[in-house]
Formats: C-alpha cells, structure tokens, sequence
C-alpha cells in the first residue's frame, strides 16, 4: 500500500509538472502572438506613413532654392499683407478684419517656433505645389501679379493657410 501511495503520488508529481510545462508554453506562445501583432501594426503604421508621404508631388528645386533660408519676421509677413492688398475672408476667424489679423499675428508670432513653422510650411508648399497655389490665392483673395506670388509666395501661403 505504501508504494501505491508512492506511485501515486510520483504520477501526481509528474501530472502537475507536465500542466506547468503546458501552462508556460502557453503563456509564452501567447506573448509571442501579443508581440508579432505589436511588430505588425508598428509596421503597418510606418508602412501607411511611406505612403503619405510617397504620395506628395516632388520638390521644384528652382522653388526649393529660391525660398530656402528665408528668415522672417512677423512685420515680414504684414509687410506683405499690406503690399498686395490682403485682406481676411469674410467667414475666417479675423471676420473679414486685417486690424484684427494683425493684433492676433503679431501677439502669436511672440512664442518660440512659431515663425520657423510657418517659413518650414510656406517653403515646402511653394516648393510642391506652386502654380496650384497661386491659381488658389487670386480664386480666393485679392489678384495679385505672378511676380508678386514668384516673390512672396511663401508668405501668402502662410497667410491663406491661417485665414480659416
């Protein structure tokens, strides 16, 4: 009887130790499945950014060039404003009102980055699309030459792109 028990008990020993190696691959397997969805939707994700960004019209490197290292000021951009007669639209934030734009810019353009943002976005989209932009600006504001677009399209850009 006392080696029934023994065997028993070494059946029992090794039954509990079996469920312990089949609970922990399990455990383990369903990490593995946690981390390979983890990587797939990590690199679904920079996949989908590639595309984006892919999708984008290239650079003109004459637009490129002739508007890079551009450092404005704020009374840059009313300068501007002012030279080609631009006014906010009617049903933008500024309500029709270039006092009201003005007081706003200027105030705005005190914090950090603001300016550098703004050169960074009006470079990158004249430099993309700007013919677009210029056949969008006269649709939408005041007509202005092509030469003054050629000069100061990153201004406008910026300009129309804040007048929401």
């Amino acid at each position: 009887m006392a080696n029934a028990r023994r065997q028993q008990k070494a059946q029992d020993n090794n039954v509990s130790i079996a469920f312990q190696i089949v609970a922990t691959n399990f455990a383990i397997n369903i990490k593995i499945k946690v981390m390979n969805i983890i990587k797939c939707f990590i690199a679904t994700s920079l996949v989908l950014s590639c595309f984006n960004s892919i999708g984008q019209k290239p650079i003109d490197k004459f637009w490129s060039n002739k508007y890079d290292n551009l450092n404005y000021s704020a009374w840059d951009y009313i300068s501007v404003a002012e030279k080609v007669n631009w006014k906010p639209k009617q049903n933008s934030v500024f309500k029709g009102s270039f006092e009201l734009f003005e007081k706003i810019f200027i105030k705005v353009c005190t914090h950090d980055g603001v300016l550098k943002q703004l050169e960074i976005d009006g470079w990158a989209n004249c430099s993309r699309d700007h013919e677009y932009l210029f056949e969008k600006y006269n649709r939408t504001y005041n007509k202005i030459s092509k030469e003054a677009w050629d000069e100061y399209c990153p201004i406008l850009y910026s300009l129309m792109s804040i007048d929401k």
